[in-house]
């Protein structure tokens, strides 16, 4: 069996300890990022407005078919 200096084993010991905490602190950060509240799909303005574009599309097509047919 191989014995290591006293100081390479503290250093490596050391060094563990560092590498756990960066990587802890990584999952910190992941986790905040992932329990951050989503961004919303639609604005209020832009919802209201959709409902109308689509009534006036609807209108538009069945004025062209009526048109067309008669």
């Amino acid at each position: 069996m191989v014995s290591l200096p006293a100081s390479t084993v503290v250093s490596s010991a050391a060094a563990l300890v560092e590498a756990a905490s960066e990587e802890a602190a990584l999952l910190a950060v992941e986790e905040a990022v992932l329990e951050a509240e989503p961004p919303q799909a639609v604005r209020a303005r832009a919802a209201a407005v959709r409902p109308a574009a689509a009534r006036k599309l609807r209108r538009l097509i069945f004025f062209y078919i009526q048109t067309l047919l008669c």
